[in-house]
């Protein structure tokens, strides 16, 4: 990812990372990112955070829309539908066809 701007445009700025929690492997990518940051000039200020996906989707829930908020939790953290197919097929007698199912 590359990000390019005019500094002098800006006062302040901040780039958020936003990654699932159990994501390591994003989140080291993250910490290995903060080593390639230019300095910025005098009196200019930006900051790299990273973010888990949950808090990110909590805080918008909380100061924001908690409809969309809802949303987004079932269409990226809610694996309860996964979790039953899979439950399904485990409880399944062994030699059973399984029929495929879109979840």
């Amino acid at each position: 990812m590359t990000m390019q701007t005019d500094v002098a445009s800006y006062a302040a700025g901040c780039l958020l990372f936003i990654t699932p929690s159990l994501n390591s492997g994003c989140e080291a990518t993250a910490q290995l990112y903060l080593c390639y940051l230019s300095p910025l000039p005098p009196g200019r200020s930006a900051s790299f955070r990273s973010l888990s996906l949950e808090d990110c989707i909590s805080i918008l829930s909380i100061v924001g829309d908690g409809e969309f908020g809802a949303w987004l939790f079932e269409r990226y953290l809610d694996f309860s539908p996964v979790t039953a197919l899979v439950e399904e097929w485990l409880n399944q007698p062994p030699g059973a066809v399984s029929q495929k199912r879109r979840i």
